[in-house]
């Protein structure tokens, strides 16, 4: 991924994900001791799609048919199957518990 070619308001679109992405970092680290399992998983799902949409801004500064067309970028697409899958993993750890 090539960050040197991105315009300014793409610049802005990462970093706006990405204080997001520490936001929740930080909340999950104060508020560690007082959750369970199963919503600390579904946290870390949350950070890997919120970085994952950090790395790929251009998907939210354009019309949905125009990025339909091609195929996702790679960080999108790790980041949701990475998002499923602590979601899952929450599911689990919810049900044995």
């Amino acid at each position: 991924m090539d960050t040197s070619t991105w315009k300014t308001k793409e610049k802005c679109m990462a970093a706006f994900w990405l204080l997001c992405a520490a936001t929740l970092v930080i909340m999950v680290y104060l508020e560690s001791h007082k959750t369970a399992a199963s919503t600390s998983l579904q946290s870390i799902g949350l950070l890997a799609l919120l970085v994952s949409w950090a790395m790929s801004p251009k998907l939210f500064l354009q019309p949905l048919k125009e990025s339909m067309k091609g195929p996702m970028q790679k960080p999108l697409i790790i980041g949701l199957l990475t998002f499923f899958a602590f979601q899952v993993a929450s599911l689990i750890a919810k049900h044995m518990a």
